[in-house]
């Protein structure tokens, strides 16, 4: 259940649809809220509490979830080991699953909304470009050179900085 509490505490609106809410966020324009659940959905509610979209793919537990900046993606994990990313108008599926070799716990996406960053059991913190994840075709080489490009970088950055100090 999806409790909305007024600053007074008060209880607003009781949102109720799901077995175990795992992740909320809010739509940028404050009308919705998006929920990850363990039944392996993700839902958009209105915030008076009605349900407008029940996103379906996932196939185990959706554990976390974060709106791009202009509102246009849902991005989502999965202890299934998959990150997906949803157009919103449509309420659909936008390229090919991005993989971890464990279950994921947690997303990020940059302020500028250019990459997301995920995190899960496999203990590994990857970094995708957006743009790319949504142009992606299942070539999984140019994914995973992406992946290994920017993971190379920050630990080169990581290792000048502990040399030099903030560049």
């Amino acid at each position: 259940m999806i409790n909305l509490w007024s600053k007074d505490g008060e209880l607003l609106v009781k949102i109720e649809g799901h077995s175990w809410v795992n992740s909320l966020c809010w739509s940028k324009d404050g009308a919705h809220i998006f929920s990850a659940s363990e039944d392996c959905t993700t839902r958009k509610w209105s915030i008076e509490g009605e349900e407008r979209a029940v996103i379906q793919g996932h196939t185990k537990a959706v554990t976390s979830l974060c709106l791009s900046p202009d509102g246009c993606h849902l991005v989502t994990a999965s202890r299934d080991c998959s990150i997906r990313i949803w157009d919103l108008e449509a309420n659909q599926l936008v390229g090919e699953p991005l993989l971890h070799d464990d279950e994921l716990l947690a997303l990020a996406i940059s302020s500028d909304g250019q990459y997301v960053a995920s995190a899960g059991l496999d203990k590994k913190v990857y970094l995708w470009n957006l743009e790319t994840a949504l142009k992606w075709d299942g070539d999984k080489l140019r994914v995973r050179m992406h992946i290994a490009v920017v993971r190379f970088f920050l630990i080169f950055r990581v290792r000048m900085m502990a040399m030099h100090g903030p560049m």
